[in-house]
């Protein structure tokens, strides 16, 4: 019973604390869609000048991500599999219009803010789609298979976050991430972090299996 209660003390502890970023990380995002383009606090999505910005789209998807591991964390339901799926889609088309439409992305076709020559960078959209399939597989169940990408995803962005030059006229900017925000960077480390920390079906089974026994 002692092993049990200790067990049941941990998987809340991590699983509270993997919440709590998640929480954090959409907060952020969230204002930074809000006070930093709508109003033009240009720190909240650039960080130092002049850096590359986190595109509005890039905003929008964490915030969605990070949304859909919280509803996730309540228990089953269809709404954490179709956000990330949501998400999924939402890079995809960033893809193609830049790969197709002449460099453009969502934010520039609709012309909700007006993001100058900032995109979503290619760095972005890959973390992104490993986000959103570790997010995707967890919320189907599947919390072992989700934990490559994320750890991939952590140790990419942890890396680039350390170790990349964000100045986008430097020699040692890497060619992939070279777009890629600085503050995007330290999200994905975030989100990657709360997605290896997050034990909701264990912690599940454990308090289950404590209702049975008592």
């Amino acid at each position: 019973m002692d092993r049990y209660l200790q067990d049941l003390a941990r998987l809340r502890r991590t699983t509270a604390f993997a919440r709590f970023l998640l929480a954090g990380a959409c907060a952020y995002s969230l204002l930074a869609l809000i006070f930093g383009w709508a109003v033009g606090v240009e720190a909240l999505v650039r960080g130092p000048l002049p850096h590359h910005a986190m595109v509005p789209s890039t905003a929008l998807c964490f915030a969605i991500l990070c949304f859909s591991g919280l509803v996730s964390a309540r228990g089953r339901s269809r709404l954490p599999v179709d956000l990330s799926i949501m998400v999924i889609l939402l890079v995809m088309v960033n893809a193609w219009l830049r790969s197709v439409m002449q460099n453009d992305s969502i934010d520039t076709v609709f012309g909700l803010f007006e993001t100058g020559n900032d995109r979503m960078a290619w760095g972005t959209i890959l973390g992104m789609l490993l986000a959103a399939v570790s997010n995707l597989l967890t919320a189907r169940g599947f919390s072992a298979l989700s934990t490559p990408f994320a750890l991939l995803g952590l140790a990419t962005f942890f890396a680039l976050f350390v170790y990349h030059s964000f100045d986008p006229d430097s020699p040692y900017s890497l060619p992939l991430f070279t777009e890629t925000s600085v503050v995007t960077s330290a999200l994905f480390v975030i989100v990657f972090l709360a997605q290896l920390l997050r034990q909701d079906d264990e912690l599940r089974a454990c308090e289950n299996r404590g209702g049975l026994s008592a």
